[in-house]
């Protein structure tokens, strides 16, 4: 009776073939999970206090529920405001609230803090609001399009935005609208939050620092590609078979103001969050709530602490930012001190200038910085660990191998300062990381105005202080401090990876600053050539440009007219060997070459590094000068 049946419903019991389910998997794996308001990831982000924020949930309830007879919808919404203002939370709290009335639609959560690359850049963006639509159980019909699409095109999620926007999310819309008259039941509304941090996604697998900078041009800007989404959540909202209300928070960037009030203005609501919705009423009530959690956990508080004048204080010093309180009450709830003393500590703050306000919060993180055992180092340490973006693509343990010069390092320096960046695990190869609570501590460490007022510390002062700690281990094929791993095996196998992550390092490090001091130079090569160019991975484009890199900063210490130096052959002969075995990279030059090459006509070794490194589809040269052949 059912032979060769395949494909059929039974109360919604969905029956899929073979190819629907790879479709499926394929979908799945590109998304964005942890995008997701509900993914583990986001299980301690904030969410508005009770009693809090009232005015503002209910005018987006309010505008989610307004207008569905008017043929001029205003279907988006954005929520603006300045850092630290409490966006995020909002968005948390209102996609929970949609959540459990089945009106939320999709959501997708973007933050350069921490997560995969997946949840800082456009690249899952679309796929991923397309995945959460067909889990809705009246959207069958679309699923088994959207599958379909992915069946046929699997490079659907290569294309640009727009593209992917019409393939996978409006087409099945359509199709959708003319098949079915069910509109009661959906799901209302889809939620973007943190656009402001979305980034390029800069693929440096495929580039060279030169050829990364020379590039620059030719990849998105941080601009472009927030424009880009903003341009495909319009095209849909401009589609009538597209049901959803659109809700984008972020902060008031030039270009994202300018797209609002260009494009659609005649289709958007704008929220800002000003005084008209009374923060310091809000942020007054969560400081009274949280100041009494605090006494019902140190009983010997009395009642009265700690009164109307300092909440008051706190509340002005706030200036409408929810992120100030929030940081003083976990400077407070440091164990280090009794919260008495740790308030009196934050009142007792006076910025350099009050004209600006984040003078306030500023003082109140370089206090929190100079808790630290060793302030200068811990600012050094953390900038250089979001200058070079660490979370994407370095693992945080590999990192700390780097930079402690004495056991335990990390730990004493980060101990007191828990009211800034969380540091767990730290002892653990795969679950090491720095948790940042909030995007403005990184703003304040990556603006020398802003820090420069209470740490004399420039940017290159930063950037050479992790060059000398790479230096270190380069020269010592070993980091400083050797990993506590019982199993000698494991401990084998993690400093043999370890010489991986330091040239993925490098290869960061050389991409924003790409010149060293001629010292930092010579300490370079007179390191082991042949110990670290046995282990480079050929296939790895960074690790194949390092030894292009060392081979030129080698050869560059040689003079014309001479031999070459013992240090340019020692890292020419490992290198040549390797290009020449293993991957089949290198092509030597004609004697016409080498003989202007010999007499300074014309420098093949410059030609080499700026032109010819991490470029996979060109042959590569390395040059031998004709004195030493």
């Amino acid at each position: 009776m059912f032979a060769n049946a395949h494909n059929f419903n039974i109360e919604r019991l969905q029956i899929s073939t073979s190819a629907e389910v790879h479709a499926f998997k394929n979908l799945y794996d590109n998304i964005a999970v942890c995008a997701l308001h509900n993914c583990s990831e986001r299980s301690e982000a904030p969410k508005c206090y009770p009693r809090t924020r009232v005015a503002v949930r209910e005018e987006i309830l309010s505008w989610m529920a307004y207008g569905e007879e008017l043929a001029t919808l205003k279907k988006l919404l954005w929520l603006t405001g300045p850092a630290g203002s409490g966006k995020t939370a909002i968005m948390g709290s209102i996609a929970d609230e949609f959540h459990k009335k089945g009106d939320l639609a999709a959501t997708f959560f973007f933050s350069s803090l921490l997560g995969s690359r997946y949840r800082r850049t456009k690249l899952r963006f679309i796929a991923t609001l397309a995945y959460q639509l067909i889990q809705h159980p009246d959207l069958g019909f679309i699923k088994q399009h959207i599958l379909s699409i992915v069946s046929r095109d699997p490079a659907i999620f290569e294309k640009q935005l727009k593209e992917q926007m019409e393939v996978l999310i409006l087409q099945p819309l359509r199709e959708f609208r003319r098949n079915s008259h069910l509109t009661a039941g959906l799901p209302k509304i889809i939620l973007i939050d943190g656009l402001d941090e979305c980034d390029p996604d800069w693929k440096e697998e495929v580039q060279s620092p030169i050829e990364a900078s020379e590039r620059h041009t030719l990849q998105q800007s941080k601009e472009e590609v927030q424009v880009e989404i903003l341009g495909a959540l319009l095209q849909a909202v401009n589609d009538p078979a597209f049901p959803y209300k659109v809700a984008i928070a972020s902060r008031p960037e030039r270009i994202i103001r300018r797209f609002f009030s260009f494009n659609s203005a005649s289709r958007c609501v704008e929220m800002f969050l000003g005084n008209g919705y009374n923060p310091d009423r809000d942020i007054t009530v969560f400081l009274e709530s949280k100041f009494e959690e605090i006494r019902r956990n140190h009983p010997h508080l009395p009642d009265s602490w700690p009164g109307d004048l300092v909440i008051r204080k706190l509340v002005k010093n706030a200036s409408g930012q929810f992120i100030y309180v929030a940081t003083v009450l976990r400077f407070v709830e440091t164990p280090s001190n009794s919260p008495r003393v740790q308030l009196e500590i934050a009142l007792s703050l006076r910025p350099p200038s009050p004209a600006s306000p984040f003078n306030p919060l500023d003082a109140l993180y370089a206090r929190v910085l100079n808790t630290s055992s060793d302030p200068m180092l811990a600012i050094k340490w953390l900038k250089a660990y979001c200058y070079l973006d660490i979370d994407a693509g370095i693992r945080t343990w590999f990192f700390n191998r780097l930079c402690e010069s004495s056991e335990g390092e990390v730990e004493n320096l980060f101990e007191n300062m828990s009211a800034l960046v969380y540091v767990s695990d730290q002892r653990s190869i795969t679950s090491a990381q720095y948790t940042f609570y909030h995007k403005s501590f990184q703003d304040f460490l990556g603006d020398p105005d802003r820090y420069g007022a209470y740490f004399p510390l420039t940017e290159e002062d930063a950037l050479e202080w992790i060059i000398r700690r790479f230096i270190y281990v380069f020269n010592n094929k070993a980091p400083k401090v050797q990993p506590d791993i019982a199993d000698s095996c494991h401990l084998f196998e993690c400093l043999d990876h370890f010489s991986h992550e330091v040239i993925g390092l490098w290869f960061r490090i050389m991409r924003c600053k790409r010149t060293l001091r001629e010292a930092d130079i010579r300490e370079l090569i007179e390191s082991d050539a042949a110990w670290w160019i046995s282990r480079i991975n050929m296939e790895n484009s960074f690790e194949r440009w390092f030894t292009g890199f060392m081979f030129v900063k080698a050869h560059s210490q040689c003079q014309w007219f001479k031999p070459c130096t013992h240090t340019c052959r020692k890292w020419r002969e490992p290198i040549s060997g390797r290009w020449t075995e293993d991957a089949g990279f290198m092509m030597l030059p004609g004697k016409l070459s080498l003989l202007l090459d010999r007499f300074d006509i014309r420098s093949w070794t410059e030609i080499f590094f700026r032109g010819r490194m991490g470029v996979t589809r060109d042959r590569f040269y390395i040059i031998y000068p004709i004195c030493s052949a």
